[in-house]
């Protein structure tokens, strides 16, 4: 089953806060957990278990900004790259 937990569009801003994101797959795409064209504010959230051709667990795609504040990353696969987060070169990712 293709299935992904979050997906935010190039125009949107989403904050989550104390989210547990689990089990998305994407088998020929990017970002099982959650894919980013936008800005995302991830707190307190876990993202663990999902699976895509790159960034299992999260892909930040060209112009996306992603700020992560005590998210926990872990036990997410890829078939590409990133298991746990794949940023493409014109995308922007901080962890506090």
């Amino acid at each position: 089953m293709t299935v992904r937990g979050v997906s935010v569009g190039a125009r949107a801003t989403v904050t989550l806060t104390s989210f547990l994101i689990k089990r998305g797959n994407i088998p020929v795409g990017d970002g099982g957990g959650i894919k980013v064209e936008g800005t995302l504010f991830l707190s307190d959230t876990m993202v663990t278990s999902n699976t895509a051709a790159n960034g299992g667990g999260l892909a930040i795609s060209r112009g996306g900004n992603v700020t992560l504040v005590g998210a926990q990353i872990v036990s997410n696969t890829t078939t590409g790259m990133g298991g746990g987060v794949y940023v493409d070169s014109a995308a922007t990712f901080n962890q506090v």
